[in-house]
């Protein structure tokens, strides 16, 4: 992984969040979410650790995932080797990497870190979650729109070869059978994209089983305009307000350091 400390960063018990990069989990690394690690860092305060997981298809379900869950386990348990706060650890990713925050958040709950450690919370940009495709925006949006349907059938196709493994909800997490219990969650998903409504179906769930949850749709845009700030407003305007939220998440630990989110 890749650490993204900002000048201003405390040496000791930071607020951090582990970032998990896009790309169908089959492209994308360090390199390419370079830009965005460094604006979450200057937008948040926090330390970003940016992961580079292993990818398909030479590395197929559950690498990616274990990944994942690994790097947050690990900050959890070295906090005087990683400076940072295991209490004020925040999951988020885009596309695939919101599929992997979502399922990283789901394991913990589970089986949850030691001493009574929480997350702080986990975003979800414009996340894949649902690999049956059976979506109104799927259909909608399948083709003309940038991210299309067959692109998305490609990436299942490649990180869970078998059709019955990517319905569990390890790797589909709209089919976990409760949310309750969870994180604080926020979602973002763009209007003009195949997986917007299980992106906005996750978040209305999750609500509904009592995760304080956030959601914002931006209006217009595309599957992945989060990385493109040279060109989309909207792109700077939610990486400032991604900022916001995760300063109030950790600030919302309490003073005995626990966090009680999600109780």
């Amino acid at each position: 992984m890749r650490e993204y400390r900002p000048a201003d960063a405390p040496a000791n018990d930071a607020p951090a969040v582990v970032y998990l990069h896009g790309g169908g989990w089959v492209v994308g690394d360090v390199d390419t979410y370079d830009e965005l690690c460094i604006r979450i860092a200057n937008a948040s305060g926090g330390v970003v650790y940016s992961v580079d997981y292993r990818r398909a298809p030479e590395c197929p379900y559950p690498a990616a995932a274990d990944d994942a869950e690994a790097v947050v386990r690990w900050l959890a348990g070295n906090q005087s080797a990683a400076g940072v706060d295991p209490n004020r650890i925040v999951v988020a990713g885009d596309s695939a990497g919101g599929n992997l925050a979502a399922v990283v958040a789901l394991r913990l709950r589970d089986q949850p870190l030691p001493d009574g450690v929480r997350l702080a919370g986990h975003l979800l940009f414009y996340p894949c979650i649902d690999a049956s495709l059976s979506t109104e925006s799927v259909e909608h949006y399948a083709d003309g729109y940038f991210l299309t349907r067959a692109g998305m059938e490609w990436y299942w196709n490649h990180y869970c070869p078998d059709p019955a493994t990517r319905m569990s909800p390890d790797a589909s997490p709209i089919n976990a059978v409760s949310l309750a219990g969870l994180p604080r969650l926020a979602v973002v998903v763009a209007s003009h994209d195949p997986l917007r409504d299980e992106g906005f179906q996750y978040a209305e769930r999750a609500r509904d089983e009592g995760v304080d949850t956030v959601f914002r749709e931006a209006v217009g845009q595309l599957h992945g305009f989060i990385r493109w700030t040279a060109i989309v407003d909207e792109a700077t305007d939610t990486i400032e307000w991604v900022g916001e939220l995760f300063r109030s998440w950790w600030g919302a630990v309490d003073s005995d350091g626990q966090n009680r989110a999600g109780e």
